[in-house]
């Protein structure tokens, strides 16, 4: 029997690499985050008790996570409490890498990375979330109750302007909702529990929703994701190509597919508030966001002085910015583990595949090795799961990491003994994933490993369009895919397992199950992640053979030495106005 290694040994050798440990800081100042499990719930707020800046949690938050084993594993802390101001001397100004061009600036449009990056700068919340599962911190609002069931009051900051003078009212809130609605998109999905707004003065609004938000992240999504700006801005711009925001910076210049620029405003309304936060402050006075899409470009981008920032170098590249690089004097690395796990789920309706037996499902992922798989996929670095997640989130729990299952033991004999009670006579079973390097790369050591104990595999990848349309309609084996969240695991397991979350019946692995759908609705209700339903929900999985978390990536994101302590948002995007640089007078 040959053991796999725990995430915490992984920490040390797995990760080497190009980092230790993935251990790359984040900020030469800043102390790194680690992984470990909440074991002790969190006492929620008495029954009824909704009203204030807070979102209950049964687990503690991820920036209080404590150091494994072996080492840390690291994770931005997107801290937005306290009070902050601007720097009175600013940075000049700060270039940084997109893979991806915005190719709408309106802030109701669907963010890839390119739009992600640069809209906090400009636009803002209500409220903003204080990192990944964490509390509901007011930006342009000032607090929230629940009126009743289906009612929540906001209380707007007043003096909300934005660059153009126009104030935030309660109608504008209304207005920026009810847009994101109508663009039908998915961010229009976060919020599709959100039915109207009712006007109550003109700094107090009332969003009224379809149905109670017993949802785990409902509250969150609806109070946390969406711009707001003022209809005054929408009617006097063009906003698709326009930006005008109520945040601490202005869109100056915008060259579709190729850059977007933006200075800090003179006239920010929150400049100076006890209320400011350092997500709200301008430390330098230029943001430049170039975009540059191959690896190579980013690194020479960085050694010509082009680039300032980005976290698309290659691996081949990356060692020029490491200590003892040739670029190690002006620059730094910041690791932090990605909240995306990528995973492989099996075909479980036995109509469609062979895979609707258990034991063939236990025979592959007892066959498998996780670290092996991680390794040949070709990322920088990683983390192996021991979930389908990672101990990114709040509700992660460390036992997983050592517990006697496929997760942390490939056994060949014992696959070759699943395989053996089944009916599976040699024929070819299809691998389907869409066409990315890294998960080709996955399928391919997933086919030489299933080989091992007799199984045949074929590889499709294909458009993502078009694996997604295969795996709706079961034309599958297995698929490798990747999901992630922006809060808690169980909203990972969510969008996986869900019946409803799809737009027909079934789960990502297509299992007919009512005991699975009941132990996923525990945990994904408010108050509903106890450490006890979590491990239930997760042990089923498990049992049953629903999926293999294979691993999560350690990004890297290459520094410029001007910028001393960075700033995140909690989807580990840089906020350039919050950082902090060597040569700011505050």
């Amino acid at each position: 029997m040959m053991k796999k290694k725990s995430v915490a040994v992984l920490l040390t050798v797995a990760m080497c690499l190009s980092l230790a440990a993935c251990g790359g800081t984040s900020g030469k100042e800043t102390v790194e985050n680690a992984a470990e499990t909440s074991q002790s719930a969190q006492e929620t707020a008495d029954e009824g008790e909704t009203s204030g800046n807070a979102a209950s949690s049964n687990v503690e938050s991820a920036e209080a996570q404590a150091e494994t084993a072996a080492g840390v594993i690291p994770m931005h802390n997107a801290n937005y409490t306290g009070t902050a101001h601007s720097a009175t001397k600013k940075h000049d100004s700060i270039t940084i890498a997109m893979d991806v061009a915005p190719g709408n600036l309106s802030p109701e449009a669907v963010g890839d990375s390119g739009g992600i990056m640069w809209k906090w700068n400009v636009y803002e919340h209500l409220f903003d979330i204080n990192g990944l599962g964490g509390e509901l911190v007011g930006v342009t609002a000032e607090s929230y109750e629940q009126i009743d069931d289906t009612t929540y009051r906001i209380h707007l900051y007043e003096g909300v302007k934005d660059s153009d003078g126009n104030e935030l009212h309660a109608s504008d809130v209304i207005y920026a909702y009810d847009t994101l609605i109508a663009a039908g998109n998915r961010m229009s999905g976060d919020i599709a529990k959100y039915d109207h707004g009712e006007v109550v003065d003109d700094y107090t609004v009332d969003l009224i929703m379809r149905e109670p938000l017993n949802g785990l992240s409902d509250l969150s999504a609806i109070l946390g994701q969406p711009f707001v700006y003022c209809e005054q801005a929408a009617k006097d711009h063009n906003l698709a190509t326009e930006a005008c925001g109520t945040g601490p910076y202005i869109v100056t210049d915008y060259q579709t597919g190729a850059s977007l620029t933006m200075e800090a405003r003179d006239d920010y309304w929150a400049e100076g508030a006890d209320h400011q936060s350092i997500r709200q402050c301008a430390n330098v006075q230029q943001i430049v966001y170039k975009v540059v899409a191959e690896p190579a470009q980013n690194a020479i981008g960085l050694q010509t002085g082009e680039l300032d920032f980005s976290g698309y170098v290659s691996a081949t590249d990356i060692a020029n910015f490491q200590e003892g690089g040739a670029n190690a004097e002006s620059f730094y690395l910041d690791s932090f583990l990605d909240n995306l796990t990528t995973a492989l789920f099996i075909n479980c309706d036995s109509s469609q595949s062979i895979g609707g037996d258990l034991n063939f499902r236990l025979a592959v992922f007892y066959a498998l090795d996780g670290t092996q798989l991680a390794q040949a996929s070709g990322v920088n670095d990683f983390v192996t799961s021991s979930t389908l997640g990672n101990a990114k989130y709040p509700e992660f729990q460390k036992e997983w990491m050592t517990a006697d299952n496929y997760y942390n033991t490939q056994d060949i004999e014992l696959a070759k003994e699943y395989l053996a009670k089944t009916d599976y006579d040699g024929a070819e079973v299809v691998i389907i994933m869409n066409n990315e390097a890294v998960l080709t790369n996955i399928a391919t050591a997933i086919q030489a490993m299933l080989l091992n104990i007799g199984i045949n595999c074929k590889i499709e990848a294909e458009d993502g369009t078009i694996t997604d349309n295969k795996q709706v309609n079961g034309e599958y084996d297995l698929i490798l895919t990747k999901m992630a969240s922006d809060d808690y695991l169980p909203i990972v397991w969510l969008r996986w397992f869900s019946e409803d979350f799809h737009e027909v019946s079934h789960t990502i692995c297509q299992a007919d199950d009512a005991k699975l759908q009941e132990l996923l609705q525990k945990v994904t209700v408010v108050g509903g992640n106890t450490p006890e339903n979590i491990s239930a929900f997760h042990e089923y999985v498990i049992e049953n053979g629903y999926g293999y978390g294979l691993f999560s990536e350690c990004k890297s994101n290459v520094v410029t030495d001007a910028i001393t302590t960075p700033c995140w948002n909690f989807q580990d995007y840089i906020i350039p106005g919050g950082c902090i640089y060597a040569d700011n007078e505050f």
